[in-house]
């Protein structure tokens, strides 16, 4: 009886263990603003919108001036993932981060140039272009 007692503990134990690694750290709202503000003061690209669904954080970065390479695009889509990404991993938040760059070309046009997406599985950041995301 004592035998099937322990071992009753030990699978609740284990269930408890793996229930709680499994739950979801979220972003607050003062998480969110904090990588809202890398952009403030910025003359050359502002962070407009932010999203989260409990895997990946979604970044739009409006580039205030058009870009002429996606070089430049990439230098700054890069510097704000791998920005977020260091603010997220302070508050032990570990998921996929897209950032991506576009131009506003008029009141509902805009010019999408690519995004710079930091993979969590494989911990590597890769930018591509629109035309190589087939856009």
């Amino acid at each position: 009886m004592k035998k099937y007692i322990l071992i009753s503990i030990i699978l609740l134990f284990c269930i408890l263990l793996v229930g709680c690694s499994n739950s979801k750290v979220s972003i607050t709202p003062e998480i969110d603003q904090e990588i809202k503000s890398m952009t403030i003061d910025n003359k050359y690209v502002s962070i407009t919108k932010t999203e989260y669904d409990n895997s990946l954080y979604r970044i739009e970065l409006e580039f205030l001036i058009e870009a002429q390479s996606f070089d430049y695009v990439k230098t700054f889509t890069d510097a704000v993932c791998e920005d977020c990404y260091r603010i997220l991993k302070k508050y032990n938040i570990d998921c996929n981060i897209s950032v991506w760059g576009y131009y506003p070309k008029g009141i509902d046009l805009v010019t999408m140039y690519g995004r710079t997406y930091y993979s969590k599985n494989s911990g590597k950041f890769e930018f591509k272009t629109s035309e190589e995301l087939n856009l």
